[in-house]
């Protein structure tokens, strides 16, 4: 395996109105599992946390991207290389709204 990459809807962190228990249980099951991303969307922002920047136990970094303030975001686009890795919010004429570079444990 090269990547180990978790897809979700609510980041296991962002608990608003719900079971914060279980996103505690969650998240902390998330950390073992050595993630190297997790993507999600639910919170109507786009958003890049570095892994333990936001949410506690959480050593992998979150990428939140869904519709929300910025009325142009339209996809992501990620890039992989080696232990490099990119993250691009991008708008309907393709550009880089955002980029957030991190490099992968």
């Amino acid at each position: 395996i090269d990547y180990r990459i978790a897809i979700c809807h609510v980041p296991f962190g962002s608990s608003k109105g719900l079971d914060v228990d279980m996103f505690d249980k969650w998240r902390d099951l998330c950390s073992k599992m050595d993630l190297d991303i997790m993507i999600s969307g639910h919170s109507h922002k786009i958003n890049f946390f570095e892994a333990g920047s936001k949410f506690k136990n959480q050593n992998y970094p979150v990428v939140v991207c869904s519709n929300g303030p910025v009325e142009d975001f339209v996809g992501v686009a990620f890039s992989i290389s080696g232990k490099d890795a990119l993250i691009e919010f991008i708008n309907e004429n393709k550009k880089a709204i955002s980029k957030n570079a991190w490099v992968l444990d």
